[in-house]
């Protein structure tokens, strides 16, 4: 998967999120930069798959406060309907349920909304790769290893990482 952006294209972006002042201010900001083309929003998970279908982004963003078991079941549906499109999810809170429901739903990125605008953009940017074994391949990381390591890319620390996976 080639992650970078070639020179003249755009990143095609759906914009998902509930709260319509965060959802407004991510495209009005996003849509500044060349980068990106924000091809539709939409503030239901439900209304993902409709907007996917009609619009087909490469990418889609995904602001969930407090990331549930729930929301992550509807991104399921994204992903299985829309293999090819990455999904990146900026939370606030996130249960350790929740985030090993996330890596067998094959969400692409968790960024903590904690470390900033710019490290959600930076994941967007970079359509945030591929999961070891997601193309049918045996994967050569243990569950465990591939979730620290997805935490790991999001900028978390030991201590953080720790507590989210409840383990020490």
């Amino acid at each position: 998967l080639n992650t970078s952006v070639r020179p003249g294209t755009s990143i095609r972006l759906v914009v998902q999120s509930r709260r319509r002042m965060v959802r407004d201010a991510l495209c009005a900001y996003l849509s500044g930069r060349p980068e990106f083309d924000i091809v539709g929003q939409t503030a239901g998970i439900a209304g993902l798959i409709a907007l996917c279908s009609l619009r087909r982004p490469a990418v889609v963003l995904v602001d969930a406060p407090s990331l549930s078991v729930e929301i992550v079941d509807g991104l399921r549906g994204l992903r299985e309907a829309f293999p090819t499109t990455e999904v990146v999810v900026a939370y606030s809170e996130l249960t350790s349920s929740a985030f090993g429901a996330a890596v067998q739903a094959g969400i692409t990125a968790l960024i903590p909304c904690s470390r900033g605008l710019e490290a959600i953009i930076r994941a967007v940017r970079r359509r945030g790769g591929t999961v070891a074994g997601a193309e049918g391949g045996a994967a050569a990381l243990t569950e465990r290893e591939m979730q620290i390591i997805s935490l790991l890319g999001t900028g978390s620390s030991v201590p953080e990482i720790a507590d989210t996976l409840q383990i020490s």
